[in-house]
């Protein structure tokens, strides 16, 4: 397995690279499923 930084994928991943547009529309083209634990847990950050 491989362990890379934040910075090291915004500079590297392909998808990241692309122009915020381009990048939604792409990540919106993959059709992928909603996460199943998405709902499960209420948000704790202060003021939301």
């Amino acid at each position: 397995q491989t362990v890379t930084t934040v910075e090291e994928e915004r500079r590297l991943n392909p998808r990241l690279t692309k122009p915020l547009r381009e990048f939604v529309s792409l990540m919106n083209n993959l059709k992928l499923p909603k996460p199943a634990q998405i709902g499960k847990k209420p948000c704790t950050a202060p003021g939301v």
